[in-house]
């Protein structure tokens, strides 16, 4: 009788969970509907040290989306300022990597209205940091070594592909950036991120391939490249390029998230729940990273850890379009759960 009523709970709940977790093409996220044309959102900030809170100029700030992939960066001004412009609704990362310090990142909300200023605080690392820095961010300090002209061509890429939505002009600028600098490997990935916008897999895994060509220990690069593979059913190539992502930027939230869905696709459930649990951890505001760990959850029969998870979800999400789904598989839970032998 015991484990009809678990069958009968995982059938229940598995019904409303299938499908709502992985539903992106590789590289691509949801995209909230584009703001009214009347209001402009923006992302404004500055960046001081820490212990005495004096201003930094000329110091490089990226903005990331959700899915942790570059849209702008810009240098702080004389007083340590910076600003992004032309966003969209949705969230963000605002990152500075600056050598001999600590990576700072702070998450952005925008919604119709805000105008979220941002401080960062750089606070400077240990000796013993300083000598070993986290392979996973080199990236950001080889970006430093870019010539002028070919970081020139590399932010127009960024517009175009970001501000812009338009992926086919950005490509010209990011081959431009790569011909100006062989070695420009974030410029490969951007390549490949527009590709994949515009469903050329092939391409993409061309390009991102010659990214870990010019730079090896290019995080984003492994994360993408497993992406691809898994889109390609390359299973284990997959997983193979993104447990090196993991291992390389260990803070990559996206890594862990795709490399527990690479994972759940080897039928390796248990592992799968492990990266899952960090993605959100990491992550906490992901939509995608509550969905999947919650059909985790459920896989491994852990049902009150489950609907807790769902409640969060609907908590912090209640415009998701499964909403209405998730609230039908919250309440089945619970009348499951609340009929179960003890």
């Amino acid at each position: 009788m015991r484990s009809f009523r678990r069958a009968l709970i995982l059938a229940v709940v598995l019904c409303f969970s299938t499908g709502f977790a992985y539903g992106q093409r590789p590289g691509q996220q949801q995209q909230p509907r584009p703001p009214r044309r009347q209001e402009s959102l923006s992302i404004s900030g500055r960046v001081l040290f820490g212990r005495n809170l004096k201003e930094i100029p000329s110091v490089l700030v990226k903005l990331l989306n959700s899915s942790g992939i570059p849209m702008q960066q810009t240098f702080t001004r004389s007083r340590g300022e910076f600003e992004f412009h032309n966003l969209r609704l949705g969230q963000y990362m605002v990152e500075v990597v600056e050598e001999g310090y600590e990576v700072v990142r702070q998450t952005v909300d925008l919604f119709f209205g805000s105008r979220p200023g941002v401080m960062l605080l750089l606070e400077p690392t240990t000796q013993a940091e300083f000598k070993r820095p986290n392979p996973g961010r080199t990236v950001s300090v080889q970006e430093l070594r870019v010539p002028r002209k070919a970081r020139k061509a590399f932010t127009k890429g960024l517009r175009e592909l970001n501000e812009k939505n338009r992926p086919d002009r950005s490509v010209p600028h990011f081959q431009k950036a790569i011909a100006l600098y062989p070695k420009y490997d974030e410029a490969y990935v951007q390549l490949g991120v527009a590709h994949l916008y515009q469903g050329e897999v092939a391409a993409a895994q061309e390009t991102l391939e010659k990214a870990l060509a010019a730079n090896q220990e290019n995080a984003r690069a492994h994360a993408l490249l497993g992406m691809v593979y898994r889109e390609q059913q390359h299973i284990d190539r997959s997983a193979q390029e993104l447990q090196e992502a993991v291992t390389l930027e260990p803070s990559n939230w996206l890594a862990h998230l795709e490399l527990a869905k690479t994972l759940l696709e080897q039928q390796k459930p248990g592992e799968a729940l492990e990266h899952a649990r960090q993605a959100h951890d990491l992550n906490a505001q992901s939509q995608t990273a509550h969905l999947l760990l919650y059909d985790l959850l459920v896989r491994q029969e852990n049902y009150q850890t489950a609907l807790d998870e769902l409640e969060k979800f609907l908590t912090l999400h209640p415009d998701h379009p499964s909403t209405a789904n998730m609230r039908q598989a919250r309440d089945k839970l619970r009348a499951a759960l609340a009929g179960r032998t003890p």
